[in-house]
């Protein structure tokens, strides 16, 4: 887990298909966003199942834009934690990997904000 100078709360995050993993680092855990965001070059570097045609989805941004986007699944796993399958919204526009409260919920992690530090309960375990 990555601190930002600033007020964000960031993780190195891995963003996968059943075939293969991409690394982000320094994605924005967002306890403020109910979904997590993978960017589309992200979703198709990682191999993920993206309609051809818009799904309707609408995501709105923090700022009170509305951004169509597409939904599929996707395992995230954040350092330490364990590998989580959940959906994921892939917005049309915009590139920072946003970790919401979903992955956080299934992850059972919390943020210790003065620290700005990610505590998860479901650790990874090496075998």
């Amino acid at each position: 887990m990555t601190r930002s100078r600033s007020y964000d709360v960031l993780a190195d995050a891995s963003i996968c298909s059943p075939t293969k993993c991409v690394r982000v680092r320094r994605a924005v855990v967002d306890t403020g966003s109910q979904v997590t965001l993978v960017p589309y070059d992200v979703a198709k570097a990682a191999g993920l199942d993206l309609p051809t045609t818009p799904t309707g989805t609408s995501i709105r941004t923090a700022s009170g834009d509305v951004v169509q986007g597409a939904k599929t699944r996707a395992s995230i796993q954040i350092r330490g934690a364990k590998r989580v399958q959940i959906d994921v919204s892939v917005p049309q526009r915009g590139n920072e990997t946003l970790i919401g409260m979903d992955y956080l919920r299934a992850a059972r992690c919390v943020i210790d904000a003065p620290r700005r530090r990610l505590r998860c309960a479901i650790r990874h375990r090496r075998r």
